[in-house]
């Protein structure tokens, strides 16, 4: 088996089910075992998803806010929360299969909700941003969330709606750094004037075929910008952007989780999370904790006066 997929280790669905019964249960012994267990299982998962949004909406990230948010993510979940969460049971049409799906969903609503309550809180913007947009995947054509694409969502049900929109304003200013005209104007058609793939077939007189094909391209050059630039490194020209895009390749390299490395190889291939997922054996919401959290040591790590790029 490839060495990938045994790098990320999360409890099967017998362990969690079995962390659920034992935190619910009316013995105090053996609720404080089970509470034990999720804490030390998730309670990392916990304390970044809060800071992600937190720093995403330019909120300070203090000890007080951090343990605050923290304490009713865990009261939510001793009242009602844990209880509800069934892997086998639909929500809003998509089932939340792994526990550690459904409690970072309950940090990301604790956290909306304490942003909510304060002045800085990012208003959703005037400017309506498309979230569903049609591409060619590798076996189809299929409507794929933009935010999925280039991993802005925390959870396909995209609870911090507000801040997802704002990165997406966020991405379009990256449009004018993409080198090809043509790959402008199809950027600009698809996330500025919202147009579908017939009209901007028939504006840039082109068969539909080659408007997809060219879209694809696009966007996955549009990703690399994106990624690039969230880590704040700048660059001159395409020649240079390409330099600074095998330097940190080649940084990716010397990070020392092997999960890490590959996830964030392939995020700077370009490739769509759910892909990368499937290779790491891991499920869409755990791949974008983790993609998340790699980005953040990748950051932390390019700090480093020697490791600089």
């Amino acid at each position: 088996m490839n060495k990938n997929k045994q790098a990320y280790k999360r409890p099967s669905k017998e362990a969690q089910l079995e962390m659920q019964r034992k935190a619910l249960n009316s013995d105090k012994r053996i609720a404080e075992e089970g509470w034990t267990m999720i804490v030390n299982q998730y309670d990392k998962l916990i304390t970044f998803v809060i800071k992600k949004i937190l720093m995403n909406s330019q909120h300070s990230t203090d000890f007080e806010t951090l343990e605050y948010i923290r304490s009713s993510v865990y009261f939510d979940l001793c009242d009602k929360s844990l209880a509800a969460w069934n892997p086998d049971k639909n929500l809003n049409g998509n089932k939340t299969r792994q526990l550690g799906s459904w409690i970072g969903l309950i940090a990301t609503h604790k956290t909306i909700d304490f942003l909510r309550g304060t002045d800085i809180f990012i208003k959703e913007p005037d400017k309506k941003i498309p979230t569903e947009i049609t591409v060619s995947t590798e076996d189809s054509e299929d409507e794929v969330s933009i935010l999925d694409l280039f991993g802005i969502a925390y959870d396909v049900d995209v609870a911090d709606k507000l801040h997802a929109r704002n990165q997406l304003l966020r991405l379009t200013l990256q449009i004018r750094n993409v080198p090809s005209e043509v790959q402008r104007k199809i950027l600009h058609y698809t996330l500025n004037e919202h147009m579908e793939i017939d009209e901007i077939a028939r504006i840039m007189n082109i068969d539909k075929a080659k408007a997809i094909q060219l879209k694809m391209a696009a966007l996955k050059k549009l990703k690399k910008l994106y990624n690039v630039s969230s880590l704040g490194i700048s660059w001159t020209d395409e020649s240079d952007f390409n330099k600074k895009l095998h330097a940190l390749q080649q940084k990716i390299r010397k990070l020392p989780d092997e999960t890490d490395r590959e996830i964030l190889k392939q995020t700077f291939q370009s490739k769509q999370p759910n892909t990368i997922a499937k290779s790491l054996n891991m499920d869409y919401h755990e791949l974008i904790y983790r993609q998340g959290e790699a980005m953040e040591k990748l950051k932390f790590f390019l700090k480093d006066p020697d490791n600089r790029i």
